[in-house]
C-alpha cells in the first residue's frame, strides 16, 4: 500500500472546479485546456470524472509533468471556472 500511496502522490492529482459555473468541466475540455497551458500532451495524462461530478483525476506519465502542471493551480480557467490542483492523497476522496 506504501508503495502505491507514493506512485500515486508523485503522479495523479486530484483538479477542482471553483465557483458556481453553468457549465460542467468535462475531461475533454480539461485535456484542451492543459495543452494550451501546460503543453499537456494526451499520451502524457489520463483524466477520470471524480465524485463529485466537478472533480476530475489526472494521472500523469511523468513526475515532471504533474508538478509543472500543479504549480498551475488556481491560475488557469477551463469551461469559465478556475482549476484547482492538489496532490492526491489517502484521506482524498
Amino acid at each position: 500500500m506504501d508503495a502505491l500511496e507514493l506512485r500515486f502522490g508523485r503522479y495523479v492529482l486530484l483538479a477542482t472546479a471553483v465557483g458556481d459555473g453553468e457549465q460542467t468541466v468535462t475531461p475533454a475540455a480539461m485535456l484542451a485546456t492543459l495543452q494550451q497551458h501546460c503543453g499537456v500532451v494526451p499520451s502524457e495524462v489520463v483524466i477520470e470524472v471524480a465524485c463529485p461530478p466537478h472533480d476530475l483525476w489526472l494521472t500523469f506519465s511523468t513526475e515532471e509533468k504533474c508538478s509543472e502542471v500543479l504549480l498551475s493551480s488556481m491560475k488557469i480557467k477551463c469551461c469559465r471556472r478556475w482549476i484547482q490542483f492538489s496532490r492526491w492523497c489517502r484521506m482524498v476522496r
